[in-house]
């Protein structure tokens, strides 16, 4: 399918930026700018997201899919190795993104988010181009130890810090390095939560977007509440930690800045905290990598291992099972020999009896009258 008419005259507001890290705000903040973000989105998740993800499932298919194709998860360290995904289905998932993407757009201006996608860029931005849509982007920060702090306060995530000051590190330096030199703005999650407005005007003068009054106003009043930022590390308190390191808690500052200039070029210090923090991960990468195989050979023998177990529990169940029908037909067969006993000593007891001796005669009588018929 060709690029429509419409659709090249749509804006396409791609939202990127870690996990926690205040892309579902964001992503509702773009209503204010005249995005539309699309009627098939993921539910509020109490304590979680109690207002809402903002998320498009139909995208977020395509990542999972993606991901699960080639065998990694939204927190692996290493990134996702799209050539070990089978042409045919790579093939399919590009022409099923472009048609959603394509339909959603409709002439207008539309927004997602999926913090994956921060980390599958290399899959999507030929989609977005292929749409014709003029495609632009604002990458969410939040302090490191404010995001670890709040996936530490949800179920099932078992990471260690130091683990997820690198995923932060990957989930923001790929969008800083993918969607150079496009239009783009770097939103402090903190500083939109204190000013909505500001942060959304600046947002607007940036990308050359209307900014509409009234959904400005429903979103600052109705919309945020502070009280849902489970988690708020003081500025500071960053280099303090020892298990961070130097090129996370560089870039950090460097996107502080960023986020509080209206041109990126007016963050001198950006570049190379880019820079380092890309050589960083260039240096780690061999690392990950012989972690993410070891995982997974690990896990595979896991799953060997609960294989032979569960064998071995459906023998035991049923030897028990056995065990139990031989039990009861000892016991049946205990009933019957005590039974056989019983009839055998009644036998022999009236066999011995008087009258049992007396009737004998007429016994033997009986037989001869009927072998005599």
């Amino acid at each position: 399918m060709a690029p429509t008419r419409e659709s090249a005259s749509a804006t396409l507001i791609v939202v990127l930026g870690m996990h926690r890290s205040g892309t579902s705000v964001l992503a509702r903040s773009m209503v204010a700018l005249g995005a539309d973000l699309g009627s098939h989105l993921q539910p509020p998740m109490a304590g979680v997201n109690d207002k809402g993800f903002f998320e498009d499932m139909d995208i977020n298919a395509i990542n999972m899919a993606l991901m699960s194709a080639a065998g990694v998860a939204w927190d692996s360290l290493v990134d996702a190795d799209l050539d070990r995904i089978p042409a045919a289905q790579r093939r399919a998932l590009e022409e099923q993104a472009f048609e959603i993407l394509n339909a959603k757009l409709g002439g207008k201006s539309f927004a997602f988010k999926d913090p994956r996608t921060s980390r599958l860029l290399s899959f999507w931005q030929p989609i977005f181009r292929r749409t014709g849509a003029r495609v632009v982007y604002v990458i969410a920060v939040r302090h490191p130890l404010s995001v670890s702090a709040s996936l530490a306060g949800h179920a099932g995530h078992i990471h260690p810090d130091a683990t997820d000051h690198l995923l932060w590190l990957a989930h923001t330096l790929q969008p800083l390095t993918a969607t150079a030199p496009a239009e783009r703005i770097v939103v402090d999650y903190d500083r939109m939560l204190a000013s909505p407005a500001r942060e959304i005007a600046r947002i607007a003068a940036r990308l050359r977007l209307p900014m509409h009054t009234s959904e400005t106003q429903v979103f600052a009043d109705d919309f945020l509440d502070p009280a849902l930022r489970t988690a708020h590390a003081p500025a500071g308190a960053l280099e303090q930690q020892a298990d961070v390191p130097a090129a996370v808690k560089a870039l950090f500052m460097a996107l502080q800045q960023a986020a509080q200039v209206d041109d990126e070029s007016q963050a001198t210090g950006l570049p190379g905290a880019i820079a380092a923090a890309s050589q960083l991960w260039r240096d780690i990468t061999p690392l990950l990598l012989r972690e993410h195989d070891l995982r997974a050979r690990t896990n595979a023998l896991d799953g060997h291992v609960a294989g032979l177990q569960g064998h071995h529990n459906a023998l035991a169940s049923h030897i028990s099972a056995l065990e139990e029908q031989a039990a009861t037909l000892t016991r049946e067969l205990d009933a019957a020999h005590q039974h056989y006993r019983h009839l055998a000593q009644t036998l022999e007891s009236f066999q011995r009896s008087l009258s049992w001796r007396v009737t004998a005669p007429l016994r033997l009588a009986l037989d001869l009258v009927r072998g005599q018929r």
